[in-house]
């Protein structure tokens, strides 16, 4: 057990040097903010692009559009750069020859394994926390 935590605590410190950590709370802050100003926006987005003698009523903007714009857009583009961001994290660590140092060492794949989709679900879990907090607004 204590392998499995110094592994994870291992890729803790590689996601904050690889600026992984930076990259998901700056797209996840990104998103947090937009919620809010894209369900503001839309209604004035859509009367401009309407044509000359069309009219339509769209209701004013409440707090549940921000929170449909949250549950459409985090779930999709947050879990994309999640994938682009760790895609490569197994053949990073081959390619650069440290996984086949830990494995002979006698490290257990399984413990290399879950600790890195450890740090990933963790990382994922309080990027999806912040973007909740800023998109959070009260009425």
């Amino acid at each position: 057990m204590r392998s499995y935590f110094a592994f994870t605590n291992k890729e803790f410190c590689e996601a904050i040097r690889t600026y992984k950590l930076l990259i998901m709370a700056a797209v996840f802050l990104l998103l947090g903010m937009m919620n809010p100003i894209t369900a503001k926006i839309t209604p004035q987005l859509a009367a401009s692009f309407m044509p000359e003698g069309m009219k339509i009523t769209i209701p004013e903007p409440t707090a549940m559009d921000s929170w449909t714009q949250f549950f459409k857009n985090v779930p999709q583009l947050g879990l994309i750069v999640l994938v682009v961001l760790f895609s490569g994290i197994m053949a990073n660590e081959f390619s650069h020859g440290t996984l086949i140092n830990i494995l002979t060492k006698g490290l257990p794949r399984s413990v290399v394994i879950l600790s890195k989709f450890t740090m990933a679900v963790i990382l994922w879990t309080a990027s999806y926390i912040l973007c909740f907090v800023v998109t959070y607004e009260k009425d």
